[in-house]
């Protein structure tokens, strides 16, 4: 465990200062930093500074008091890992949590913005601001767990763990005489030569001793048994939670640890970190209302902030070579706004005023069960669910029928955000519309909000089976899905009134809502559907991925669909030591052995000829290689919208198809000098009428030359 604590603050020391208009300084008054011609007791500075016939009397007076407080800051951490790692049955579990907490005073400017209360009136006052970062995070190593296990790590190895153990030196003997004692060796000598068959005994009892010593191998259906059992690998976990709070209009001045005299403000949870509570029931602010600025024209807002991250990730593997990544991610941050004062018409009493809320959210998500069906379908369901939503919300009791929507209840129309929201996300992932949560940003905040999964698969046994091992050097499958839920921004609508809800309605004969919601997005992908990497033991190289995806946007007034389908293939192959064009040298050799060279090198005239380039026994030329690449890709994709308010079916808004074709051959004609030939295709034919089909085709050499 670790704690930390850090302070600073700053102070100034103030100084009378003349003022007005004389012949010479003693004839001017003197004002001090707020400008007062007397001080606390009501006594003239000038009558003061005449009598000691001191003009820094002030001054000291302050510099004593070390001055008047300007700033003040501190920070206090705390860090614990868990002692699992000094458990040996625990050490497999790894988790810590940290603990940070801030706090300020800032002194606000010497301005007067009321006259009230005589005489002094009113000052702008100070701000104080405090922050609470809170994160814990855990790992679960469940391969180390396993193997603490002798068995269980035989079953994932496929063979039992041997112990190598210290034979014991048998013990001496003595002779008959008990004077001499004789050598072991020398003993079993003996016994070779006069007892054949006993040596033989001993040697049978020793290999069965052996026999029952040696573990056991665990058999093929105790591994497809227990392997899938122990498929979870490991498990990892971290959560963040980060809040701050800054409140203008703060009167008490700081003293020992940034409070007030006597430490009563703001109080040592707030110093602390912790979060004051700013509505409802127990309302810091109202509860403390006399620490704060009571002008009625005190206009400045209070902050208050909250962010929250959440990840998590599985590593399962249900047998070897073959993983799965699941991951879970969570994002939520709110800004709230406001103006704590006094009004006119209060009575005295403190108000919260011009409350704002802003913010954003994402996760990972999941409408898989939807990506496959008919986009049309899916409209015409979000349609019918709107309905459905409309009516589950809360209303008057006779509501009455929509002046424009007429199959849609008072105060809620088919394009209010309280009914599409919820709406929308129903009907993309096969959501009953009377169980789908309503405020969904609501949901999202809430601490019990647990991400959906997305999966990322890979295999790569394949290779390693007799049946593909004399072909392939690696075979890899891949599967993947990815999917995110995005709302960029949400903010409170400035003509919401809570107490007024059902009472005054928008232009389109709505009730405003709490939040609006301008966007959603939806962004869905398999990444890839299936993708097969392939390796041949003679370097030869290919790679295949099928992808889709479909992205999903609703706004204000419309709805947007966009899928695609996409086919790439890309194959490679490097043909090493390739001598055709590289100079060649004859090689010095003896001339006894010149003839036999020459000899064999005839021999060999009737012989392949990329064996002949490869291969050029009476040169010593220095081979380059030639890289061939191709790829190949098909891309078709479809955007849609949909109108909100006519409900008229998709129009295509955009959406092509593109074919493209890249093949090349690059050959290092030595160490600096790199050739490259190559040719891309491209061909794109658009699916709306905005544009026109295009095929580009470039082809071209390249030279690359680098100066080592």
């Amino acid at each position: 465990m670790r704690f930390g604590f850090r302070a600073n603050t700053s102070s100034s020391v103030d100084q009378l200062r003349y003022t007005g208009v004389a012949n010479t300084l003693d004839g001017r008054d003197l004002v001090d930093e707020k400008g007062s011609l007397v001080d606390e007791n009501g006594r003239s500075y000038r009558d003061i500074v005449n009598e000691t016939d001191d003009p820094n009397y002030y001054r000291n007076k302050n510099l004593k008091s070390l001055g008047r407080s300007k700033s003040y800051q501190h920070t206090a951490s705390l860090n614990y890992k868990l002692p699992f790692r000094s458990i040996p049955i625990l050490d497999w579990i790894s988790a810590g949590v940290d603990y940070k907490a801030d706090y300020g005073w800032e002194a606000g400017s010497l301005i007067k913005i009321d006259k009230n209360p005589e005489p002094n009136g009113t000052y702008l006052g100070n701000i104080i601001r405090n922050g609470q970062n809170a994160s814990f995070n855990f790992t679960l190593d469940f391969t180390k767990l396993y193997n603490k296990s002798g068995y269980l790590k035989s079953i994932e190895t496929g063979k039992a763990s041997r112990t190598t153990t210290r034979k014991k030196a048998p013990k001496q003997q003595k002779t008959t005489s008990g004077k001499d004692e004789v050598n072991p060796i020398d003993m079993r000598v003996d016994e070779s030569e006069d007892e054949p068959k006993t040596k033989d005994n001993g040697k049978n009892t020793e290999d069965k001793d052996k026999k029952e010593d040696k573990p056991r191998d665990p058999t093929l259906v105790e591994r497809v048994i227990l392997r899938p059992l122990m498929m979870i690998r490991s498990i990892k976990f971290n959560y963040k939670d980060d809040r701050t709070t800054q409140i203008p209009g703060f009167m008490p001045q700081s003293k020992l640890l940034g409070q007030s005299e006597g430490f009563v403000a703001p109080g040592w949870d707030f110093i602390g970190g912790v979060q004051p509570r700013i509505s409802g029931e127990n309302n810091w602010l109202v509860k403390n209302q006399d620490w704060f600025n009571s002008s009625t024209k005190f206009n400045d807002g209070l902050i208050q902030t909250k962010r929250q991250t959440f990840d998590a990730k599985f590593l399962v593997e249900p047998f070897k070579d073959f993983s799965v990544d699941v991951t879970f991610k969570k994002n939520y941050q709110e800004s709230h706004n406001e103006v704590f004062r006094k009004t006119e018409n209060s009575n005295g009493k403190f108000e919260q005023l011009a409350r704002y809320d802003v913010g954003s959210f994402d996760a990972t998500f999941f409408s898989l069960n939807t990506l496959f069906d008919n986009s049309a379908g899916l409209y015409e369901q979000f349609k019918e669910n709107r309905e459905i939503i409309a009516r589950r919300l809360p209303n008057v009791a006779n509501p009455g029928v929509h002046p424009t929507d007429p199959s849609y209840p008072g105060g809620y129309g088919s394009q209010q955000n309280n009914v599409t929201v919820p709406a929308f996300i129903a009907a993309y992932t096969n959501v009953s519309p009377f169980k789908i949560e309503l405020d969904q940003q609501k949901s999202f905040a809430s601490n019990t909000y647990i991400p959906k999964p997305n999966w990322q698969l890979n295999y790569n046994g394949l290779g390693k089976l007799k049946m593909f091992k004399k072909y392939f050097s690696n075979i890899t499958i891949k599967h993947g899905y990815s999917n995110t839920i995005r709302v960029s921004r949400f903010e409170t609508s400035p003509l919401y009134k809570a107490f007024y809800f059902f009472v005054e309605l928008s232009p389109n004969n709505n009730y405003y809502s709490r939040l609006e919601i301008p966007s959603v997005n939806i962004a869905e992908q398999f990444v890839p559907v299936i993708g097969i990497s392939l390796k041949t033991v003679k370097d030869f190289k290919l790679d295949f991925d099928f992808k889709m995806t479909r992205t999903l946007e609703l706004g204000l007034y419309n709805l947007k669909e966009t899928k695609s389908k996409e086919i790439t293939i890309g194959a490679g192959y490097v043909l090493k030591n390739f001598k055709a064009f590289s100079k060649k040298e004859k090689s010095k050799k003896k001339s006894k052995k010149k003839d036999t060279a020459e000899g064999e090198e005839d021999d060999k005239k009737d012989s392949g000829l990329l064996s002949k380039l490869m291969t050029n026994k009476g040169t010593t030329a220095t081979g380059r290689d030639i890289r061939f690449t191709l790829s190949y890709s098909l891309r078709d994709d479809l955007s849609q919208v949909y109108d909100l308010q006519s409900g008229i079916g998709a129009q295509a808004d955009r959406g092509q198809k593109t074919i493209t074709l890249n093949p090349s051959i690059e050959y290092d004609v030595n160490k600096n000098l790199a050739l490259k030939f190559y040719f891309d295709y491209s061909r794109t034919e658009p699916k709306t009428t905005l544009s026109f089909p295009i095929t580009t085709i470039r082809s071209g050499i390249t030279l690359k030359f680098s100066i080592n």
